[in-house]
């Protein structure tokens, strides 16, 4: 969600300034900004897990994987 989002919402509703329509936006941007720090700290992860995968594959001699396919293969799904 971003500002201009909200902004366009406003615009579309009978009572913009309203608490009740200030209340559900915040609501909103909130549950917004929780979803993006939950999606970076995942992403964050699964890097660290891919890296230190190619680095035992490069130790090792094997062949590396894609990161689509380690994903697939070795974590199934990160949400």
């Amino acid at each position: 969600m971003t500002t201009d989002r909200i902004k366009e919402i406003q615009s579309k509703t009978a009572y913009p300034d309203s608490v009740s329509v200030q209340q559900a936006l915040l609501k909103v941007w909130n549950e917004c900004e929780q979803e993006q720090l939950h999606i970076a700290n995942v992403s964050k992860s699964v890097a660290k897990q891919y890296a230190e995968f190619c680095v035992r594959c490069d130790r090792d001699g094997l062949p590396l994987l894609e990161l689509d396919d380690y994903i697939k293969q070795y974590l199934g799904s990160v949400t």
